[in-house]
């Protein structure tokens, strides 16, 4: 006869039949239905005295009772999941366990008065089952859960109940691996504008993250009405160091942010701090390696990724905005003073398209840039100027973009009052220019622009609309440099593609700087499809020592190639520009310019009364040269005289501008 402990080896029964068992308790032999069996058991099973072994081989056996203690429920502790009842208490003894802890499908309210500590107790993971929900309600600065160990979130939703949080969930240094994956945070109203509120806040030391598949929407936070400065702030998902000198690692992928904004006390949407992701790193924390990938903002406030660490790799993030209240989806700062100098980040397959400031704003030392879509326009808030929406803004050195799509208001700003910026490289640029692009803010200079030394544009393709009724200078590095306190230095530009629309009729550029020291522009072609005559394919403006070579013009132009005021040594070869109707190559009192291989009957100039060559002969005043002659082009040393002279179109004239 089987014992209550052997009933696992009897085969299946029906309702019906009845079984002989012998209750070890009392010695009785009796025969039960399997319903009065079922009755029995609830009454007088101890599961501690049932043993559970698990299938595979080498399990141990144990008690039913040991086995189901693995996991700890909320609901083990009394939580109710009703919405109503205040399910703070069961949710940290269940903590308090150290075990893993359950949260059973439900809504539970979680109303602490203040915030919850929760101890080191080894790895620990709080995962919610079907649809369990935490419906947090908090009083103004309160926070929810503080994690002194390694404890982890999977499958929940985080209902903030339109009130505020201080902390959500925050995690303090050295506590090891964090895992936060599944979750779904909503309806955050903090009206507390003298603090600012953060959902998941990591400290960088000692720790590592992995951070998957969140959902964040309707998340609004009271600003105080001061821009930069703590308070009124916000941030999803907040890594920071609290010491100098920490470096962290971790990932975050695949989050989705909608609806995130700072508001006033009418609850309209202003222009503070918001960021989706924020990672701030001190000091030196080149030994970082955090990677950021698959994020989609609707709607994100201020922006949806700000860095201020070393190391941070960011791709695949979209932003689409429609609000007015965003500066860009990316910013990768360089904060020395603060934070230290920031290398080795990367931004790559990047989209931001509605109304905002730029796409990607990058001042961190060494960053790369890849592979970037722009189409903004501007927002009435964010920014401050009507005029201020770009693709790229860069303020940093020994920056390399590469793969440029734009068809923004303003297409690549360059330049930072804090710094000349140096060494900058964009590669295989494509602009598209419409009709709502103002004149000259292509790829040029920040009105805040302290210079730059070394750049290099090498492909650039420029295209325009249908509507667009000029072209305006996809090169334009003319603005705001005056060649003393501002100006530049080491400009390279070639493989560049320029091409109007048929009714791009007027006031077309290509190419165009001033104050620049040492130019070289080479291999540009500009198109002219329109009829009309444009004004310039390129001219180079009180620049010094400018090379320009390759240089082809189709359709009819004023000027091919023009010089003004340049001085040093200037030279200006294979200039094809058939249609031109002033000149191929036009010197306006510029010095020491010489031209080679260009149709000498398209080379003009005007000068007062600096000079410029073409070619340099030599011989006596008898013998000088008869045909061939360019204005004020053709130089020649006249050893009768002793002395070089130049043609002005119709007389020789010496370098004092006295016929001779």
């Amino acid at each position: 006869m089987p014992t209550i402990n052997q009933l696992s080896t009897i085969g299946e029964v029906t309702s019906a039949d009845t079984l002989p068992v012998f209750d070890e308790s009392n010695g009785d032999a009796r025969k039960m239905s399997v319903l009065q069996l079922q009755d029995y058991l609830e009454e007088n099973l101890n599961l501690a005295d049932v043993d559970f072994l698990q299938a595979g081989t080498g399990a141990v056996e144990r008690t039913v009772q040991s086995k189901l203690r693995d996991v700890v429920s909320v609901k083990d502790f009394g939580a109710v999941g009703d919405g109503v009842t205040d399910d703070i208490l069961a949710f940290t003894r269940a903590l308090a366990t150290g075990k893993d802890v359950l949260v059973p499908e439900g809504t539970y309210r979680l109303a602490p008065t203040a915030v919850q500590t929760i101890a080191n107790l080894g790895e620990q993971l709080i995962y919610g089952e079907g649809t369990a929900t935490l419906k947090v309600d908090l009083a103004s600065s309160i926070q929810l859960f503080a994690f002194y160990g390694p404890v982890s979130l999977e499958n929940l939703s985080v209902d903030f109940n339109q009130k505020s949080c201080l902390i959500a969930f925050s995690w303090a240094p050295n506590v090891g691996q964090i895992n936060i994956s599944n979750i779904r945070v909503f309806n955050l109203k903090d009206t507390n504008s003298s603090t600012s509120s953060i959902t998941f806040r990591i400290s960088a030391a000692g720790n590592t993250f992995d951070i998957e598949n969140i959902k964040a929407t309707s998340m609004l936070k009271r600003g105080n009405g001061t821009i930069t400065d703590g308070p009124g702030a916000y941030n999803m998902i907040y890594v920071l160091n609290d010491s100098a000198n920490v470096s962290t690692k971790g990932s975050i992928r695949n989050v989705f942010a909608s609806e995130i904004h700072n508001i006033n006390a009418s609850d309209q949407i202003i222009f503070e701090d918001t960021a989706v992701i924020f990672i701030a790193t001190h000091g030196d924390d080149k030994e970082n390696n955090v990677v950021i990938d698959g994020v989609h903002g609707y709607n994100f406030g201020k922006r949806i990724v700000k860095t201020q660490a070393s190391n941070v790799s960011i791709s695949n993030v979209v932003g689409n905005v429609t609000a007015e209240d965003t500066l860009c989806v990316i910013s990768i700062q360089q904060d020395a003073a603060t934070y230290g100098v920031k290398t080795g980040c990367s931004a790559t397959n990047i989209v931001g398209y509605g109304k905002m400031n730029s796409v990607i704003e990058c001042s961190a030392l060494g960053s790369k840039i890849n592979n970037v879509v722009g189409q903004t326009t501007p927002s009435s808030i964010a920014g401050g100027s009507v005029n201020d929406a770009n693709t790229l803004i860069i303020a940093g050195d020994n920056i390399v973009v590469d793969g440029v799509w734009s068809n923004s208001q303003r297409d690549i700003a360059i330049g930072t009052d804090v710094q000349i910026v140096k060494n900058l490289t964009l590669k295989n640029v494509h602009l598209v220019i419409g009709s709502s692009k103002p004149y000259g803010v292509t790829i040029y200079n920040r009105s805040n622009t302290s210079g730059f030394d070394g750049i290099l544009i090498d492909g650039l393709t420029a295209t325009t609309n249908a509507d667009v009724s000029q072209i305006n200078g996809p090169v334009w590095l003319v603005d705001y440099l005056n060649g003393t306190t501002k100006k530049g230095r080491n400009l390279a530009i070639k493989n560049v593609f320029i091409q109007s629309s048929t009714t791009t009729s007027t006031s077309g550029y290509g190419v165009a700087c001033s104050f620049v020291e040492n130019v070289s522009i080479d291999t540009v072609k500009y198109i002219n499809l329109s009829g009309g005559s444009h004004h310039r394919g390129v001219i180079t403006t009180s620049c010094s020592n400018v090379n320009i070579s390759d240089v082809t013009v189709e359709g009819a132009i004023q000027i091919g190639v023009q010089l003004v005021t340049c001085t040093g040594r200037n030279t200006v070869s294979k200039v094809y520009s058939s249609g031109a109707t002033t000149a191929a190559v036009f010197n306006t009192n510029s010095s020491d310019v010489t031209v080679m291989n260009c149709n000498t009957t398209q080379v003009s100039a005007a000068t007062t009364p600096a000079w410029q060559n073409s070619k340099m002969t030599v011989g006596t005043t008898a013998n000088r040269p008869t045909v061939g002659l360019t204005p004020y082009f053709t130089q020649y040393f006249d050893t009768t005289i002793t002395k070089p002279i130049w043609w002005d179109g119709s007389v020789w004239k010496d370098a004092t501008g006295t016929t001779v």
